[in-house]
């Protein structure tokens, strides 16, 4: 695809100086310089000279790399735009270093047609970032019968999704897997059993019995997984689980990626970095769906093991970028200037020093420090 084409091209030279250039791709890591000519790069080298008509952009203390894509974020147009718009969605993504965002389809009305698809397309053309919408699995997502899935992908959708509603009816996700497999797109299903959730209020443990809460036990999870990667391998269909919570999850879909089946999941930077240990007292800052679990979970904190099995198992490797900003993953656990920080606070509203990040040696760290600032 090509680049977006409603914003001027940039005329003359632009030298960036003193960044960390980091590419996967090019299996680039390193301190270097980068001349940029009439919106192209021209050159890259440990250290370019200044000229008058350069245009010099200081990167010390940045790392600069390809744009990010979000696989799973809601920009809540049409119905909900008191809550976001695609327009407001898409300046946010950008300043966070997101070039390309896929939009799930809980709207009002649902994006479950191929009109709606190109509403979508349509809408994002002026902006900054590409739009990839991702459409419903079901009409309505009511999960009783399939949607317009081959327009909506004629349109422009690269998945399909009910989102935070569970298929729960196993026939119908057989037929959304065979079907999306004429169009080489994955089925996106909400890894959770409604029934064995029972409306629990938080990982099912020694700490919701503690606080006296109903629980939902992560085999919520672990057979819903169990039960789609069994039909996606029967079918030959091509699935991602979305953020997966738990270590046992884990293991599940290495068990099934080992065996040949076309499976991808993600996972969500707190529930890498928190358990249900940080739920000491009735704080609704610290609830979220899918809870966050216990030790076995996966923790940065108290187990560093389970972290990096986890990354492991996703197979993510340790020169893979998969945060936001200027901070690539094997850095987490022992670096500084966290880039996922452009996206969780207010900078115009929150006055924060950022040399204090510096400070910040992991996930966990981060937390506490936002929390701080944000009180």
């Amino acid at each position: 695809m090509n680049l977006k084409t409603n914003y001027s091209k940039i005329n003359g030279y632009i030298l960036l100086k003193n960044g960390k250039i980091y590419d996967s791709f090019l299996s680039l890591n390193k301190a270097a310089d980068i001349l940029i000519k009439d919106g192209i790069i021209y050159k890259i080298k440990n250290k370019i000279s200044e000229k008058s008509n350069y245009k010099i952009i200081d990167c010390k203390n940045k790392i600069i790399t390809n744009g990010f894509i979000d696989l799973h974020s809601h920009f809540r147009e049409p119905g909900f735009e008191s809550k976001e718009t695609i327009e407001t969605g898409s300046n946010a993504a950008f300043y966070g270093g997101y070039t390309r965002i896929c939009t799930m389809p809980n709207t009002d009305p649902v994006i479950d047609t191929p009109e709606l698809v190109t509403h979508l397309i349509n809408s994002s053309k002026s902006l900054p970032i590409y739009i990839h919408p991702i459409g419903a699995i079901t009409k309505g997502q009511k999960g009783k019968e399939l949607a317009e899935i081959g327009g909506m992908v004629e349109s422009g959708a690269v998945a399909i999704s009910d989102d935070g509603i569970p298929l729960n009816n196993s026939y119908l996700l057989r037929a959304a897997l065979e079907y999306s497999k004429k169009f080489n797109i994955p089925v996106i299903n909400h890894a959770e059993d409604s029934f064995l959730v029972n409306e629990g209020l938080m990982h099912e443990g020694k700490k919701s019995l503690k606080l006296g809460l109903s629980g939902n036990p992560d085999i919520s999870e672990t057979t819903m997984i169990f039960r789609d990667l069994s039909i996606a391998e029967y079918v030959k269909g091509k699935i991602h689980i979305p953020h997966v919570s738990s270590y046992k999850s884990l293991k599940i879909i290495d068990q099934f990626k080992k065996s040949g089946l076309n499976v991808t999941a993600e996972v969500t930077p707190h529930h890498l970095c928190l358990t249900d240990e940080i739920l000491n007292e009735f704080n609704l800052v610290d609830h979220i769906d899918v809870c966050v679990t216990s030790k076995d979970a996966l923790a940065e904190k108290p187990d560093p093991k389970i972290f990096s099995d986890a990354l492991t198992l996703l197979n993510v490797k340790p020169d893979q970028s998969v945060y936001v900003g200027d901070q690539i993953l094997s850095d987490i656990q022992g670096s500084n200037n966290v880039g996922i920080i452009p996206l969780l606070i207010d900078r115009d509203n929150i006055n924060i020093d950022y040399s204090e990040t510096n400070k910040i040696n992991s996930l966990y760290e981060l937390n506490n420090f936002l929390s701080t600032k944000n009180n």
